[in-house]
């Protein structure tokens, strides 16, 4: 098990993919994740990089092409769209990832499994968070919560159902890589808790995995909407992979150790075959990934 940084993280004035390998070379990454990026994606430079043996690519994450992509597409969320048309863009698209994972030697896609249609959910996420920054409880966030539940209910199920059908196709398309399915940050996102259960139950593909992000299980759990752990317990035999960062208070994606996340509460659920990978915000300095990258390696005794 290697820790591999995400190339959403670029350092200050890189405008280039060749220029965020050679930077996250130097501060000690020997794989990389080519994560959606301010940086355009460059195939030729990360293949080369492969090829010169300047570092391996473990995983993409989708939406990852060279095509011009629409701003309400680039997160792979058109695959849960009840609209036939959207959605096979949106299967399109994984299928664009695909190829492109297949192309520079990697492992696994990760994809985002789609949003339901409710306008006031962010706002309502974000108030949560603001009562319980302020003292408040889980219990104080229950109304809310709720509510949000019996909305997600109400409207989930074509959402699910023309997920699940992209998932079958895309996971028939990508043959022997994992498609990892992400657990999500916003609450009318897909999936959410039980419904990884179904979609994993009726898919039935081999391929299709498990990918869990820190920072996004984190979150939820302190409004009290999932429990973090349990969702490794659950999901951890299908685990294709991890997005690893750190949280302080309600912001994610920092490097780890600037903020309050206990990461050996992970280290159970850790295969040899685990892809772990740091997915930092642009913005970060470069020793603060560098640092970010030690701590983690010191918690897991890895490289």
């Amino acid at each position: 098990m290697s820790i591999a940084l995400s190339t959403a993280w670029a350092p200050k004035g890189a405008a280039r993919l060749g220029k965020v390998l050679a930077a996250g070379r130097k501060i000690g990454f020997k794989a990389f994740e080519l994560g959606v990026s301010r940086v355009p994606l460059d195939l030729d430079a990360a293949t080369d990089a492969v090829e010169r043996g300047r570092g391996e690519i473990g995983s993409v994450h989708a939406v990852c092409t060279e095509e011009e992509v629409p701003a309400a597409a680039c997160r792979g969320d058109w695959v849960a769209e009840p609209d036939e048309l959207l959605r096979r863009e949106g299967v399109r698209l994984a299928k664009a990832s695909i190829d492109s994972a297949r192309r520079v030697g990697a492992r696994a896609v990760v994809l985002h499994g789609g949003a339901l249609p409710l306008p006031d959910a962010r706002r309502f996420q974000y108030e949560m968070y603001r009562l319980i920054s302020r003292g408040g409880t889980v219990a104080d966030c229950r109304p809310v919560l709720d509510r949000l539940r019996s909305d997600r209910a109400a409207l989930a199920p074509p959402y699910l159902r023309a997920l699940q059908a992209s998932l079958a196709e895309v996971c028939e398309y990508a043959g022997d890589l994992l498609i990892g399915l992400e657990n999500r940050y916003y609450l009318s996102e897909l999936p959410q808790g039980d419904e990884f259960a179904e979609l994993f139950d009726r898919v039935a593909a081999p391929n299709l995995r498990y990918w869990h992000d820190v920072g996004h299980a984190h979150v939820l759990d302190r409004i009290g909407f999932v429990r973090h752990l349990e969702l490794l317990e659950r999901y951890g035999p299908r685990l294709a992979g991890m997005h690893l960062h750190d949280i302080h208070g309600f912001e994610d994606h920092r490097p780890p150790g600037t903020g309050e996340f206990n990461f050996a509460a992970l280290t159970d659920f850790l295969r040899p075959d685990t892809l772990c990978v740091m997915e930092i915000s642009d913005g970060h300095p470069a020793r603060a990934v560098k640092r970010g990258r030690k701590h983690l390696a010191n918690v897991y005794g890895i490289e």
